[in-house]
């Protein structure tokens, strides 16, 4: 699961740094942070618990906090002591098939997520 974890990541970065040439390594990270938030952001309005009082008093402060947890942990993950070019150098001799079934893997997971969210917030 740490491999699937870090190859989103890794997808993102390799895409993110040919446009983002400063900080692709933190934008990777905040949209990998963005995409964790809208999978527990399903989870949470998919299944009703936000409704449970006891367990969300106040919904905005805990899914903000939520944001914020996942941003240290990727923070702890990928950018302190530049963890991330170790993960850049254990995916980069992909080849170039993997890479394209990779890269459409990954797309596909975005898109899921935000459907699967838009869904559930009946955006759609």
């Amino acid at each position: 699961m740490k491999n699937i974890y870090y190859y989103i990541y890794y997808k993102q970065y390799k895409h993110l740094s040919k446009t983002n040439k400063s900080i692709p390594e933190w934008s990777s990270m905040i949209l990998l942070s963005q995409l964790l938030g809208f999978n527990l952001a399903t989870i949470i309005f998919g299944t009703g618990i936000y409704k449970n009082k006891y367990l969300f008093p106040n919904l905005p402060v805990i899914l903000v906090g939520l944001g914020f947890i996942s941003l240290l942990i990727n923070y702890l993950i990928f950018i302190k002591d530049s963890r991330y070019l170790k993960i850049i150098d254990k995916f980069k001799c992909e080849t170039r098939k993997q890479s394209i079934i990779g890269g459409l893997l990954v797309l596909i997971y975005v898109f899921v997520s935000l459907y699967l969210l838009f869904l559930v917030l009946d955006i759609i």
